[in-house]
């Protein structure tokens, strides 16, 4: 059985650099630097600008990142039995998650950062760690007015997971028109979805 899993955090538009720098915490170094470098030339289409590497080479504008998150029980066990662990990073003491499909997003009013995992074992953590959860929550804590959520295919739902308290009220002021940009559009449905 197949399943597809993603944490979502949709932001106001003008919080996308503070996204970027949040998500970049959580990366291996490789990862981290070329997220960073590309933001130094601007964030607008920084997914789509980015240098790739020879797995993202292929899409369009997700890029395949490897997250760092702090061991639990779940991923020690991830960590000892998936070929989807990658190097730990020994100075932190964190694990290495390969490959999150993750993509940045940009609508009038929004912005849209996800990381994706098409991957079973990832996508179990995606559910089960804690830590995993914790370190996507800390993203959004980063990110002023964020809303993060998480998308499980099977159950066919967004499901809220944590909201900063200015984020109704700016998704309120927000105009819906039917002319929105696509990223705008899903936004508001996930945001619709979760409320």
């Amino acid at each position: 059985m197949s399943r597809i899993t993603s944490f979502d955090i949709v932001a106001p538009r003008g919080s996308a650099a503070q996204l970027v720098r949040a998500v970049a915490e959580h990366l291996v170094a490789a990862d981290r630097a070329r997220l960073l470098r590309a933001l130094d030339t601007g964030v607008e289409q920084l997914m789509g600008r980015e240098a790739r590497n020879d797995y993202d080479s292929r899409l369009d504008c997700d890029l395949c990142l490897t997250f760092l998150f702090p061991p639990d029980e779940p991923l020690r066990v991830f960590q000892s039995e998936s070929q989807f662990a990658g190097d730990a990073d020994a100075a932190a003491g964190r694990v290495a998650v390969e490959c999150s499909w993750s993509g940045l997003d940009f609508g009038e009013y929004f912005v849209k950062f996800h990381a994706t995992s098409f991957i079973w074992d990832i996508c179990n953590l995606f559910f089960v760690s804690s830590s995993v959860l914790d370190s996507f929550i800390d993203i959004a804590k980063q990110t002023p007015g964020a809303t993060l959520a998480r998308y499980d295919d099977v159950l066919g739902r967004h499901d809220l997971i944590w909201r900063a308290p200015d984020a109704a009220a700016y998704a309120l002021s927000c105009p819906r028109a039917a002319e929105a940009s696509r990223t705008d559009q899903i936004c508001w449905e996930i945001l619709d979805a979760i409320a």
